[in-house]
């Protein structure tokens, strides 16, 4: 795999814990720069912290969009626009990213769980449908479990590939070791893993240079504390998707295949996984048409 032949000549660390890092790193999925027209809406704030958001169109139906690691909702804009005319559409930027605050000293996906808790109960949303790309399905992982009585719908997009991973000791150190690279040089190391491994060989050149452009300008003193974070989350993941009375549907690239097996194990509600092809880990931009299809026919299946 090109990918991963990449990331070993740049990390020179053996095969089987370049695969293992690289599917656990592309669960995750900061950025800080990108500008959007947000309707109006009151400020809202969660502990302290502002978060951005916007509310679109009108449906019984909520759909809530969370984002994944270094972007922020703008990413979902192909989303809005196509799924507004039928549904209440819902997109925020988490605290540290976009236009949200960041007046936070723990950067756990816990606390991210409690931001998108924060906006269901603040608007007052019905049947919501939780979306998460990368990271952003931990996240929801988390608010589903916190709000049984609302959520309606699970959907994960390029995430849980290997749900509940075991690590080694020798995978624990390498894990250690690279997150202790990417605080001593964030943007050297951040940008060589992005270039090398975020992207398939049919991803826009266009594409590739928001992404890059986001994870470099993201704030370390956030970014890595959220790596930290994930690294850490395997045990308690596997738990959370046992707890889960909603079906699972996935819309994953094929650049990295799915554990199909830890999702049998742990998965209680069943599973589905929506193949969108040889994208790279953001398919809602990189293919938004047919990313848009596969979302609508499972909404419309719900």
């Amino acid at each position: 795999m090109i990918l991963c032949l990449y990331f070993i000549s740049i990390r020179k660390l053996p095969m089987k814990i370049i695969f293992n890092f690289t599917v656990m790193l592309l669960l995750i999925g900061c950025s800080t720069q990108k500008k959007e027209k947000a309707e109006s809406s009151p400020d809202l704030f969660n502990k302290g912290v502002k978060i951005n958001y916007r509310v679109s169109g009108n449906g019984d139906t909520t759909l809530l969009f969370v984002h994944g690691w270094c972007i922020d909702q703008t990413y979902w804009d192909n989303q809005v626009n196509y799924f507004s005319n039928n549904y209440k559409v819902v997109t925020l930027d988490l605290p540290g990213h976009g236009k949200s605050g960041r007046e936070r000293t723990l950067w756990t996906i816990e606390n991210y769980g409690s931001d998108v808790s924060m906006i269901m109960d603040a608007l007052d949303l019905k049947n919501i449908v939780l979306v998460g790309h990368s990271m952003g399905g931990n996240i929801i992982l988390e608010a589903a479990n916190r709000n049984q009585q609302k959520v309606i719908g699970f959907i994960g997009v390029d995430n849980f590939k290997d749900l509940g991973a075991e690590y080694s000791e020798e995978q624990a150190a390498e894990f250690d070791g690279f997150i202790k690279t990417i605080r001593q040089d964030y943007k050297g190391t951040a940008g060589g893993f992005a270039e090398g491994m975020l992207f398939s060989e049919t991803t826009d050149k266009s594409i590739k240079e928001r992404v890059i452009n986001d994870i470099l300008n993201a704030d370390p003193e956030i970014a890595v504390p959220i790596l930290e974070s994930l690294i850490k989350l395997n045990v308690k993941e596997r738990g959370l998707m046992q707890q889960l009375p909603l079906k699972v549907h996935l819309i994953n690239s094929d650049v990295i295949p799915t554990n199909k097996a830890q999702l049998e194990k742990y998965c209680t509600g069943s599973y589905e996984i929506y193949s969108i092809g040889l994208t790279g880990h953001y398919p809602m931009i990189e293919a938004s048409d047919r990313f848009n299809r596969i979302l609508e026919g499972i909404l419309h299946n719900l």
